[in-house]
C-alpha cells in the first residue's frame, strides 16, 4: 500500500468516513504547504520534516501501530523493567493514584504496555501523569483544572490531550501540529475516545485562538525540536491572543533552568522577549520520583536512586504586563518579516 493511501486510509475519525480520503489528505498537505509559505512557517525544520520522516521512522509498521516498538517519530519506550519502578514511585503520590482512577491504557496502535498489580501502564500514561500533577500543583490554585481552556502546540499524536480530558472532562484542550501528517494522527488516536474534536489544523490556529481564548499554552518535547524562527511564531501568537501562562517539557535534562533547542539555541529568550517569565521549575523525576543520573553536573546520586533516560524538568512562565526589548533575529535563509501578529490572517 502506498504511503499517502496509508495516511488517507486512516483519515475516519469516529463514524465519519470520507468519499475521498486519497483526495482530502492531498488537500490538507496543500493547505498546510499555503499556510508554511504565507507565515515563512516551517521551512527549516530541524527534526520533523513532513511525511517523509515518519513514513522512514514508522517503516513498515504503518499508522495502526504506530506507538509499537522502543523508538519511533512518536515514540521513545523504555524496558519493562525501568516502566515497573516508575510505577512504584509514582503510586506513592497520592495525586498519581487519583489518576490512575480516571485515564486507563488500552494498548491501542501497538504500545508497549506492562501490567503490574492489575493495572496496565505505559510509558505514555506514566509521562502524562506525572505531567499533570505539575500541572494541577501549579495552576489549580489560580483556576479549577476542569475550568482551563488550554492550546497544546506541537502536540503530536495527542499524548497528554487525551489523558487530560480523561481526568478533565470538562476543560477546554485544543491541539494543533506544524505538520498535516500529525493532524492525521492525531484525528485518528483522540477520535477513538471521543475526542477528536480536540484537533485544530494549523491553518485554523489563530480563529481558534480568538474564539478559545486559552489560559494556557503546552508544548511537551516539541519546541526543542523546532527551528527559533517556529517557536517565535507560537509564543508571539500566545502573546498577542493574551495566553497568560505556559508549560514546557523539554528534551534535555538539566539541574538548573536552561530551556534550549537541540541545537543548543535558547527558548527562554524568545519567552522573555513576548513578556514570559519563568516561575516555576522543578524535576519532579528527582525530587519526587527518586531518579538520578550521575551524568548531570553538581548532581549526587543518593542510595536507592534508579536511572530514567527521559527524567526532564518542568517549566511553567507566566507572562508579564511590561512590553519586551527587541528580540534578536535568528538567520535563516528566507525572510522572517511575515510572521502574523494579532490581526493577521491563517
Amino acid at each position: 500500500m502506498g504511503m499517502r493511501i496509508m495516511w488517507a486510509r486512516l483519515l475516519v475519525v469516529g463514524a465519519q468516513t470520507l468519499p475521498d480520503p486519497i483526495a482530502a489528505y492531498a488537500a490538507l498537505e496543500a493547505q498546510y504547504l499555503d499556510f508554511f509559505k504565507a507565515h515563512n512557517f516551517n521551512l527549516n525544520p530541524t527534526v520533523w520534516q513532513g511525511r517523509a520522516f515518519v513514513e522512514k521512522s514508522l517503516g513498515s509498521k504503518g499508522l495502526d501501530n504506530f506507538r509499537s516498538g522502543s523508538y519511533n517519530a512518536y515514540v521513545w519506550q523504555p524496558k519493562g523493567s525501568v516502566l515497573e519502578r516508575f510505577y512504584a514511585e509514582l503510586t506513592a503520590l497520592p495525586e498519581a493514584r487519583r489518576m490512575f482512577q480516571c485515564t486507563k491504557e488500552d494498548g491501542s496502535f501497538g504500545v508497549t504496555t506492562l501490567n503490574v498489580r492489575g493495572t496496565t501502564i505505559s510509558r505514555d500514561l506514566l509521562d502524562a501523569i506525572l505531567e499533570l500533577i505539575f500541572l494541577e500543583r501549579t495552576f489549580a490554585g489560580l483556576k479549577p483544572m476542569g475550568n482551563v481552556s488550554i492550546i497544546d502546540v506541537g502536540a503530536g499524536y495527542g499524548r497528554l490531550a487525551k489523558r487530560y480530558r480523561d481526568c478533565f472532562p470538562s476543560a477546554t484542550y485544543k491541539i494543533v501540529d506544524g505538520i498535516p501528517v500529525s493532524t492525521v494522527v492525531s484525528q485518528v488516536y483522540l477520535g477513538r475516545y471521543g475526542y477528536a474534536d480536540s484537533v485544530v489544523p494549523l491553518f485554523d490556529l489563530e480563529a481558534t485562538l480568538a474564539t478559545v481564548r486559552p489560559d494556557l499554552l503546552v508544548n511537551t518535547h516539541s519546541f526543542p525540536e523546532m527551528h527559533p524562527h517556529d517557536i517565535t511564531f507560537f509564543v508571539r501568537l500566545a502573546a498577542a491572543y493574551e495566553v497568560r501562562y505556559i508549560f514546557i517539557a523539554p528534551n534535555k535534562l538539566t539541574k538548573t533552568p536552561n530551556l534550549v533547542t537541540n541545537k543548543d539555541e535558547s527558548i527562554d529568550e524568545i519567552l522573555k522577549h513576548f513578556g514570559y517569565e519563568l516561575f516555576r521549575f522543578e524535576n519532579l523525576f528527582f525530587d519526587e520520583l527518586h531518579v538520578c543520573d550521575a551524568t548531570v553536573q553538581g548532581l549526587a546520586c543518593s542510595p536507592g536512586s534508579w536511572g530514567y533516560a527521559h527524567a526532564v524538568p518542568y517549566y511553567a512562565y507566566k507572562r508579564r504586563a511590561v512590553p519586551p526589548p527587541p528580540l534578536r533575529q535568528h538567520s535563516r535563509s528566507h525572510s522572517t518579516s511575515h510572521l502574523p501578529g494579532r490581526n493577521s490572517g491563517s
